[in-house]
């Protein structure tokens, strides 16, 4: 497998942008190194950057919910990914989608970390259906 950096053009908003702070700009790094990491563990092999596996991961966010802490009432956040598994000349095999949400906590204030432990969570997901489906 080969991952293609995450689309986060949902991410490009400013409202987005204003409450994601520093993980809006560095959420397609850390989803491809979590990818990479658990792949790792579940025995999955991640191509090199630069080398092109028999199957290609393109992932885009297609629906972020930042979430919030207030006094009365908390929304968790929400992060929905669409991953494209396709050949190396752009055939689709397979489309799945994933879905992540964390609690709005008093120790999870920040939409940054809430952001950054939804985009665990999707790759390891990932992970899980990848290694069930090539057995």
């Amino acid at each position: 497998f080969s991952i293609v950096p995450l689309d986060t053009a949902a991410l490009e908003k400013p409202e987005q942008k204003e409450r994601l702070g520093e993980w809006g700009g560095s959420s397609s790094a850390l989803w491809t190194t979590s990818v990479t990491e658990s792949a790792a563990l579940g025995g999955i092999r991640i191509a090199d950057a630069g080398d092109t596996g028999d199957i290609i991961l393109r992932a885009k966010v297609t629906e972020i919910e930042p979430g919030f802490v207030g006094t009365v009432y908390s929304r968790p956040s929400k992060l929905l990914l669409s991953v494209n598994l396709e050949r190396p000349d752009g055939s689709v095999i397979d489309l799945v989608e994933i879905e992540s949400s964390t609690d709005s906590t008093e120790s999870m204030k920040s939409a940054g970390e809430r952001l950054a432990r939804n985009l665990k969570m999707t790759s390891k997901y990932l992970v899980e259906y990848l290694t069930h489906r090539s057995r």
